[in-house]
C-alpha cells in the first residue's frame, strides 16, 4: 500500500471579476508531505536437495517505509453560489511531490535492517475536486 498526508499552508487571490455569479481565485499552497509505502510477502517453496531430500522455505518478508518532504501546490478554482448560503466549490490542484527513493525497516523472518527502495515514488500529479460549501 502506498500513500501520503499533507500539512499545507496556502495563499490564494480571488478576482474582482464574479463571472456567472462566481467567485474565481488562484494560489500557492506549500508544506509536509508525510509519505509512506508498505510491503509484505508471504509464501514457501520446496527445493530439492537430493533425490530423496527436500526441504521447505518459508519466506515472510515485511517492509515499512516513510520519508517527509516539502511539497508544493499551485491551485485554481471557482466558488459558484447556487443560494444564500450554499457554494459549489470546484479546484484544480497541481502537485509537485516527487519523494524519490524511501529508507524504511525490512524485517525478514526475525531479522530486522534498514534498506532503501528500489523504486523512486512520485505522488506528483493533477487533482480535481468539487464540494459543497456554507457561509456562515
Amino acid at each position: 500500500s502506498i500513500g501520503f498526508t499533507d500539512a499545507l499552508v496556502g495563499v490564494a487571490f480571488y478576482s474582482p471579476v464574479t463571472p456567472l455569479n462566481a467567485e474565481v481565485y488562484a494560489g500557492g499552497e506549500a508544506g509536509m508531505m508525510f509519505a509512506r509505502a508498505e510491503a509484505e510477502a508471504y509464501g514457501t517453496r520446496t527445493e530439492k536437495v537430493s533425490d530423496t531430500t527436500q526441504t521447505s522455505v518459508v519466506v515472510d518478508t515485511k517492509g515499512t517505509y516513510r520519508i517527509n518532504k516539502l511539497v508544493l501546490n499551485v491551485v485554481a478554482g471557482a466558488d459558484v453560489h447556487v443560494f444564500d448560503p450554499l457554494f459549489v466549490r470546484l479546484e484544480a490542484k497541481y502537485k509537485f511531490g516527487k519523494v524519490g527513493k524511501m529508507e524504511g525497516d525490512i524485517r525478514r523472518f526475525t531479522t530486522m535492517s534498514t534498506e532503501e527502495t528500489s523504486i523512486e515514488f512520485d505522488y506528483s500529479g493533477l487533482f480535481l475536486t468539487v464540494g459543497i460549501g456554507i457561509v456562515f
